[in-house]
C-alpha cells in the first residue's frame, strides 16, 4: 500500500473512531434537517390536488369527521381506494382534526415524517457500520432526491412518508435486537413491522432487507471482526428468526390482493398481457435507476407508451440488468455492499413493477422512496473504497478528502436546487398537470385533471378541450367521458351529454356514476321512463349512491305534477334570479335560473339571464354558452344575440361579434352605437368590405 492509500486508510479508522463523538452526529443531524427544508421549503405553498387527494382528505367524510370510533373502526374495515391502510386514514383523521382543510397543515406534516425517516436513516448506517459521513451522504440523497418530491408533496401519499418512517424504525429496532437478541426486543420489530403494513403494504419486502442487513453490514451471516457487534448466527437461523416477519408480509399481500380485486384495481392479463408486464418490468429498473442518476422531465403520472415497448430497448434493459447483476456478485467478497445495495434496489422494486398491475401507470416517482437507499449506498461506499484501492492514483490522502467533500457537497447543492424546481411543479392542479403533459406523450390523465382545474377556474373552452384530448389519448379511459358529459350537461347540451355517457356505457357497462349521471341527463330531456330504467339500475349497482337516488325520487315527484305547474315553477325560479341579480348576488341568481332550466330545460329566457349573471362575474365563456343555448332554443332571441355580441367582443373575437350584431340587425334591434364604435375600432364590419 503506498503512501496516499495508507494515509486514505487511516482516515478511514479515524472517521470510525468519529462515530462515537456524540458531537458528529448532532452536527449532521442538524445539517440534514436543514438541507431538507431547503430543499423542500416551497411544499408549504402547495395545494390539495384533484387527483386522489378528494378521496384521501378534501372529499372524505369519514376523513372530515375526525378522531372518532366510527372513524376508526371504518379505517380498520375499509377497502376504500382498493387499499386497506388503517393507520393512514387516521394519520389524515388527525391532520384534519388539527388543521382542517388548511394544505399548509397536511403538507407539514408528510415533511415531518420525511424529516424523520432522513434522521433514522442516518442514525441506522452509522449505528450498523461505523462510518457516520458516509451514512450522512447516503441519508442527505435519500432526504433531498427528486424523484422524493411526490412521496412528500402529495397529501395523497402520505402512506409513503408513514410506511417509511415505520420502515426505518423496523431497522432501527432490529439493530437493537441483533446486538443482543432478547424476545422483549423481537417483539419490537414486530410491532414496528406490523404498523408498517398497516400504513401501506410495500413492506412486504422488508424481511428480505433485513437478510441483507445480516450480510452486510452486520456481519451476522459469517464472523467477521468489522462492521456492527452482532453475533454470527449463520444463513439458517438468520432465515428462521424471520418467519414471524414472513408470515406477516404473506398475510398482508392477500389482503392487499383481495382488497384490490374487489375494488377493480387489478388489471387482467386481458387488458395487460404478461409478457408486456415483464418487460416493463425491465425497462422501469433501467429508468428508475436513470432517473436517479438524471432526475429531469419527473410527472406525476406515467402512461403505458400507446405502441407497446421496442424490442431493442426491452432487450437492452435485460442485458444491462443481467451484467449489473453479475458484476455485483463478483464484487461480494471484496465489496459486499455492492450486492446489498444492488439487491436492495432490486428486491424492494418488486412489488411495485406491475406484475400484479394495480392502477394504470407505467411507473411512479414514489415507487422508488425506499428502493434507491441501495443505489445511494453503492455509491457512498463505492466511490472512497475506488480512491483508496487505485493503484495508479497517487493522490494526497488531505487532497483525496477535499475532493471528496466537495464531490459530496456539489451533488448535494444540484440535487437540492432540482428538488426545489420538481417541487414548484406541485403547487396546484393546473401547474403540476401542464408540467406532465410537457414531458410526457398521451398523457390522458393529465389531459383530464387539467380539464376539471380549468372547468374550476371557469375555463370552459379549455376544459372541453383538454377532456376530448384525454378521449383521444384513451378511448378506454371512462373518466373523461363522464367529466365530458357533465360539463356539456351543465351547459344545457342534453342531447350532446347523453351521448357522450352512452358511449362511456359501451366501456363500463356497469358503472353505477356513469349510469346516474346518463338518468340524470335523460330526465332533463323529458325521457322519464329511460331515465327511471337507468337510474333504477345504478342504484342496484350502488345503493349508496346518493345522486341516483336524489335524482330518482326528483324524476318521481316531477312526473306527478303537472306540465303546467313546471312552467309556473320554472318562472318563478326565473323572477327570482332576476331579483337576486339586480341586488348583486349572481352567484344565487345563476342557482335559481339553474333551479328553473332543471324544472324547464326548453326555456330559453332562463338560459339569457344566466347568460347575464355570468356576463356580471365576467365569466365570458360560461356567459356564451348560456347564450347560445337560448338561442338554440329560440333563434330570434334578439337579446340574448345581443349580449352573446359584448362577450364575444371582450374575448377578442371580433368577427364573431359582428355576426352577432348584424343578427340583432335582422331581428329588428340596433345595438348601442357606442359598443359599435369600439367595435368598430377593433375591427370593421367585414360585410361592409
Amino acid at each position: 500500500m503506498n503512501h496516499s492509500s495508507k494515509a486514505f486508510s487511516e482516515k478511514v479508522s479515524s472517521e470510525i473512531k468519529n462515530a462515537y463523538d456524540t458531537r458528529v452526529p448532532v452536527f449532521i443531524a442538524l445539517l440534514l434537517i436543514i438541507i431538507t427544508l431547503a430543499a423542500f421549503w416551497r411544499v408549504f405553498y402547495c395545494d390539495f390536488l384533484n387527483y386522489d387527494d378528494n378521496y384521501y382528505v378534501t372529499e372524505n367524510t369519514w376523513i372530515k369527521d375526525g378522531i372518532t370510533s366510527s372513524s376508526i373502526k371504518w379505517a380498520f374495515t375499509t377497502g376504500y381506494q382498493s387499499n386497506w391502510h388503517p393507520l393512514t386514514w387516521i394519520s389524515h383523521m388527525v391532520d384534519y382534526q388539527l388543521f382542517g382543510l388548511s394544505p399548509v397543515g397536511h403538507h407539514a406534516m408528510n415533511l415531518l415524517l420525511h424529516i424523520l425517516s432522513v434522521l433514522l436513516l442516518f442514525a441506522i448506517l452509522t449505528k450498523a457500520t461505523r462510518f457516520p459521513w458516509r451514512s450522512a451522504f447516503v441519508a442527505a440523497l435519500f432526504a433531498i432526491h427528486p424523484l422524493h418530491v411526490e412521496s412528500v408533496a402529495w397529501v395523497a401519499e402520505r402512506k409513503d412518508v408513514l410506511s417509511g418512517l415505520f420502515w426505518m424504525l423496523t431497522m432501527w429496532a432490529y439493530l437493537w435486537y441483533a446486538e443482543q437478541p432478547s424476545t422483549r426486543r423481537y417483539l419490537a420489530v414486530i410491532l414496528f413491522f406490523a404498523l408498517g403494513l398497516m400504513s401501506k403494504p410495500v413492506l412486504v419486502t422488508l424481511p428480505f432487507a433485513l437478510l441483507l442487513l445480516d450480510y452486510w453490514p452486520l456481519s451476522r451471516l459469517f464472523p467477521s471482526k468489522d462492521g456492527f457487534r452482532a453475533r454470527c448466527v449463520g444463513w439458517r437461523k438468520a432465515i428462521v428468526e424471520k418467519t414471524p416477519l414472513f408470515i406477516l408480509a404473506s398475510v398482508s399481500s392477500v389482503v392487499t390482493y383481495i382488497v384490490q380485486q374487489r375494488g377493480q384495481a387489478v388489471s387482467s392479463l386481458a387488458m395487460l398481457p404478461f409478457a408486456t408486464r415483464i418487460e416493463n418490468a425491465f425497462v422501469s429498473y433501467l429508468s428508475y435507476a436513470y432517473k436517479a442518476i438524471w432526475p429531469r422531465s419527473l410527472a406525476i403520472f406515467y402512461p403505458h407508451p400507446k405502441s407497446g415497448l421496442s424490442t431493442w430497448l426491452v432487450v437492452l434493459s435485460g442485458f444491462v440488468l443481467l451484467a449489473l447483476t453479475v458484476l455485483a456478485f463478483r464484487l461480494s467478497r471484496r465489496k459486499p455492499y455492492v450486492i446489498v445495495g444492488w439487491l436492495w434496489f432490486m428486491g424492494t422494486l418488486v412489488p411495485m413493477l406491475g406484475i400484479v398491475q394495480v392502477g394504470a401507470q407505467a411507473m411512479a416517482d414514489r415507487y422508488t422512496y425506499i428502493p434507491l437507499i441501495g443505489l445511494f449506498i453503492v455509491v457512498a461506499w463505492g466511490i472512497p473504497d475506488i480512491l483508496v484501492g487505485a493503484k495508479r492514483i497517487r493522490v494526497p490522502a488531505r487532497i483525496a478528502q477535499v475532493a471528496l467533500a466537495v464531490i459530496a457537497c456539489a451533488i448535494i447543492v444540484v440535487l437540492c436546487w432540482f428538488t426545489w424546481i420538481q417541487v414548484g411543479y406541485w403547487k396546484d392542479n393546473t401547474t403540476v398537470f401542464e408540467h406532465a403533459l410537457k414531458v410526457t406523450d398521451d398523457n390522458y390523465i393529465a389531459h383530464n385533471n387539467l380539464g376539471l382545474a380549468l372547468l374550476e377556474k371557469g375555463r370552459i373552452r379549455e376544459a372541453t378541450e383538454h377532456f376530448n384530448l384525454a378521449i383521444q389519448a384513451e378511448p378506454g379511459f371512462t373518466g373523461s367521458y363522464l367529466n365530458l358529459g357533465v360539463l356539456l350537461a351543465e351547459q344545457g347540451l342534453y342531447h350532446e351529454a347523453a351521448a357522450v355517457l352512452s358511449q362511456a356505457l359501451t366501456i363500463e357497462p356497469e358503472n353505477a356514476d356513469i349510469l346516474a349521471n346518463l338518468g340524470a341527463v335523460l330526465a332533463r330531456q323529458g325521457k322519464t321512463d329511460e331515465a327511471r330504467t337507468v337510474l333504477t339500475k345504478a342504484l342496484e349497482l350502488a345503493p349508496d349512491l346518493a345522486v341516483a337516488r336524489e335524482n330518482l325520487e326528483a324524476l318521481s315527484t316531477v312526473s306527478q305534477s303537472a306540465t303546467s305547474r313546471k312552467n309556473m315553477d320554472a318562472a318563478a325560479r326565473v323572477t327570482a334570479g332576476m331579483a337576486l341579480d339586480q341586488q348583486g348576488d349572481h352567484e344565487g341568481a345563476i342557482q335559481e335560473y339553474r333551479k328553473a332550466i332543471s324544472l324547464d330545460p326548453r326555456m330559453p329566457e332562463a338560459y339569457s339571464n344566466m347568460g347575464i349573471a355570468f356576463q356580471n362575474l365576467r365569466k365570458f365563456d360560461r356567459a356564451i354558452e348560456a347564450y347560445k343555448q337560448a338561442i338554440r332554443l329560440k333563434p330570434d332571441f334578439v337579446e340574448a344575440h345581443n349580449n352573446l355580441a359584448v362577450c364575444l367582443y371582450f374575448l377578442g373575437d371580433y368577427r364573431g361579434a359582428w355576426k352577432e350584431v348584424n343578427l340583432c340587425r335582422k331581428y329588428g334591434l340596433e345595438p348601442n352605437p357606442g359598443f359599435l364604435a369600439a367595435l368598430s375600432a377593433k375591427m370593421p364590419d367585414p360585410t361592409q368590405r
